[in-house]
């Protein structure tokens, strides 16, 4: 965690001392994207694809799901194009070359697992800081991203069980997933009336009941459920109760096994705000600032340059960005 993102602040130091005229824009391509095309059938042409893991298998199948998701709303508006059914019937059989999963056979089956995807894919429309311009702009998807992955690569630096580690990755990944039917509300506005976020949330759980868990098979939507709801409170599974009343240290020290299910919300939260704190500092090393970036990460370096979780210290994350 310490390397990565030493790496992405040598960047970013570079990017403050590069003069650009009001003429010039810089545009980042991946390395080898030339070969792009060629790497996302990397599974499909492998001779030995059949024998790989399941694993591979599942991560390439979503590739192709989430290509053909991405290419449907293209084909609705410009069907006429040229070679578009050509290339509708390729991305076709590439998904049909996966019916042999359960999820994928079900995703093209069942009409509500569609739609959920569906609705889940959407946050990759909604803008992070939607009243305030930033460079580069940022989805409520990325930003899940984001903090899935900090809060994945910290609990490896803590030492935390298996069962720890993923759950931190997963709800990273699945916090925000009640913005998809409320949209992203800013923190400013949620504490700017007293007990507004109590209600926001009881919105949030009542509509992510009726409109996205009722729609999945109950293994997924208790799962979704554990990951979602109170999402940055410390809780463990206790036989078929959960425990959101858990101090962090207990949670590293009583119940860091497999068989509690844990979850150390105090570390999902910091990455949620380390990553607006990234967000914005880009921003403002780009070039691009505000009164709301310069403030809003003074406020989160603020809260957190000391933070220290089971006697780690995060905040020093915090201190290479300022």
């Amino acid at each position: 965690m310490r390397e990565y993102l030493a790496n992405k602040n040598s960047h970013i130091q570079s990017s403050k001392n590069h003069n650009l005229d009001s003429k010039t824009t810089t545009t980042f391509e991946p390395k080898n994207s030339k070969n792009h095309s060629s790497n996302s059938n990397l599974y499909s042409k492998n001779p030995n694809f059949k024998e790989q893991n399941i694993e591979s298998k599942i991560l390439s199948a979503a590739h192709f799901y989430a290509s053909k998701w991405e290419f449907d709303i293209i084909y609705h508006f410009n069907p006429k194009l040229y070679d578009m059914e050509n290339i509708k019937r390729i991305i076709d059989a590439q998904n049909e070359s996966f019916y042999d999963l359960e999820g994928m056979k079900n995703a093209i089956l069942y009409s509500d697992l569609r739609e959920v995807l569906g609705m889940f894919a959407e946050l990759r429309f909604q803008k992070r800081w939607s009243q305030t311009p930033r460079i580069p702009q940022t989805s409520v998807l990325g930003h899940m991203l984001i903090v899935a992955i900090s809060a994945f690569l910290l609990s490896c630096d803590l030492n935390v069980c298996e069962q720890m580690r993923l759950n931190h990755f997963f709800g990273g990944l699945f916090h925000d997933l009640p913005e998809v039917l409320t949209r992203d509300i800013i923190s400013p506005i949620k504490r700017s009336v007293k007990g507004l976020d109590g209600i926001i949330k009881g919105i949030e759980k009542e509509e992510m009941e009726s409109k996205i868990l009722s729609r999945l098979p109950e293994f997924i939507a208790r799962d979704i459920r554990f990951w979602s709801e109170n999402e940055f409170a410390n809780r463990v599974i206790l036989g078929d109760c959960v425990r959101c009343d858990i101090e962090s240290s207990e949670i590293f020290s009583r119940y860091n096994e497999n068989e509690y299910r844990p979850v150390c919300g105090e570390l999902l939260k910091f990455c949620d705000k380390l990553s607006a704190f990234l967000e914005a500092r880009i921003s403002i090393a780009h070039g691009l600032s505000s009164p709301d970036l310069l403030s809003g990460s003074l406020e989160i370096y603020e809260q957190l340059k000391d933070k220290k979780i089971n006697g780690m210290d995060v905040g020093f994350l915090l201190k290479e960005f300022m």
